[in-house]
């Protein structure tokens, strides 16, 4: 049983209007406690309960919990107790239908799935009926737009407009030709209304073993990378400024909401306790990195050495003074915040929790092999990978009292 602390929610009062503050020692809270897992979906053999790579959770407002895995065009339904419940769409480019599903979510009682392939938003009833669709024009560039190409759509907002985003190539952001990529608000056919915010780059948010003859390269996240994240929330674009501390004054989290026509509504910093990132950890992990990186890039060339390798992502691996404060980012269905704390070591993780005001309220313990993914109530779910590399969708239940104290 892990432990978690908790206060009730304070929600946004000052939505719409501009603030700034630094919140000191904010996790002064009353405990609560993490039981489970409750509820294990999942089998090796059941074709039934058998899946691929958890992709996404989201829990819908019958209760059931919806799944997209790799591999898998439909999306997966579970109850709450864990029995199959069907599925929704199904693989192909008609009515109901996906090439690739990226994202779902829910507009009071009705699903949306945003097809990746196809930019194309699909709308479903509780029982799975289709119910229509919407394609917004997309313009994916030329040449003459290189390095930044036309926003795409991403997800589609309540009102029947999207957000939408320019993709950021590895390559470019590797070489320091992308600096930045817009988040736009944009109409149901896909002409831009506003620019939301302008997502920076720096060299250092991407691994890249570029090659040296040829464009491309191999490329992947950086271990200890401390770019941006961001997510729409119901009252605007939430952007969390997680660049290391420099090893100046405190160490400062800073969380932004943003509204759709790109003004600031709040905006808020924690101070919280840097940690130092040892060398030895960098060498650690880029030569575990290496190791992953090798066993691919060797079937292409089978006399590839792994030093070699080791040396190239040690090279390439951005080492900051001190850890990034976090590492993960999940809204809760109550507006919450929930931001997982960088950590070092191997036990279980911290998470540090923020109303939709921005104001931090509490923090949570989950157990270290627990992949939060979404957290409705009491209940938080998520996805376990045993040592066969088999991943399980799991419940646990959020209670309050001392019993973890």
């Amino acid at each position: 049983m892990a432990l978690l602390t908790w206060l009730p929610l304070s929600l946004g009062s000052c939505v719409g209007t501009d603030t700034e503050d630094v919140s000191d020692d904010p996790f002064d809270v009353a405990l609560w406690t993490v039981e489970g897992p409750l509820v294990t979906i999942g089998s090796v053999d059941d074709s039934v309960y058998a899946f691929g790579v958890v992709q996404g959770l989201d829990v819908g407002p019958d209760g059931l919990v919806y799944s997209r895995h790799f591999g898998e065009v439909p999306i997966r339904r579970w109850t709450r107790d864990g029995d199959a419940a069907g599925s929704v769409g199904r693989e192909g480019e008609g009515p109901g239908e996906f090439i690739s599903p990226r994202a779902v979510g829910f507009f009071g009682d009705s699903l949306w799935v945003m097809d990746g392939r196809a930019y194309r938003v699909s709308y479903f009833d509780l029982d799975g009926a289709f119910l229509g669709s919407v394609t917004p024009r997309v313009d994916l560039g030329s040449a003459e737009d290189h390095p930044v190409a036309p926003p795409r759509p991403e997800r589609p907002l309540r009102d029947g407009t999207m957000l939408g985003q320019s993709p950021a190539w590895s390559q470019e952001m590797a070489t320091g030709e992308l600096t930045g990529t817009p988040v736009v608000h944009t109409d149901a056919s896909g002409v831009t209304l506003a620019r939301v915010w302008m997502r920076p780059h720096r060299t250092t948010d991407v691994l890249a073993l570029l090659n040296e003859d040829r464009p491309g390269g191999s490329f992947g996240p950086q271990p200890f990378g401390d770019g941006p994240l961001s997510a729409m929330t119901e009252h605007g674009y939430l952007v969390v400024d997680r660049r290391a501390h420099e090893g100046q004054g405190p160490g400062t989290l800073r969380l932004t909401l943003i509204g759709l026509g790109g003004d600031t509504l709040i905006d808020h910093a924690t101070r919280y306790e840097t940690e130092r990132l040892p060398p030895s950890v960098v060498d650690s992990t880029a030569d575990a990195r290496a190791a992953g990186m090798h066993s691919f890039m060797s079937r292409r060339d089978p006399g590839l050495a792994l030093g070699a390798i080791q040396a190239r992502v040690r090279e390439a691996t951005y080492a900051p003074q001190f850890l990034p404060p976090v590492d993960q980012m999940v809204i809760a269905n109550n507006g919450d915040i929930w931001l997982r704390r960088n950590s070092l070591g191997s036990g279980d993780r911290e998470w540090w929790i923020f109303d939709s005001g921005l104001e931090p309220v509490g923090r949570a313990v989950t157990p270290a092999d627990l992949a939060v993914r979404a957290i409705v109530g009491e209940d938080m779910w998520g996805v376990i990978t045993d040592e066969l590399d088999v991943s399980y969708i799991v419940r646990y239940r959020l209670r309050s009292g001392p019993g973890g104290v």
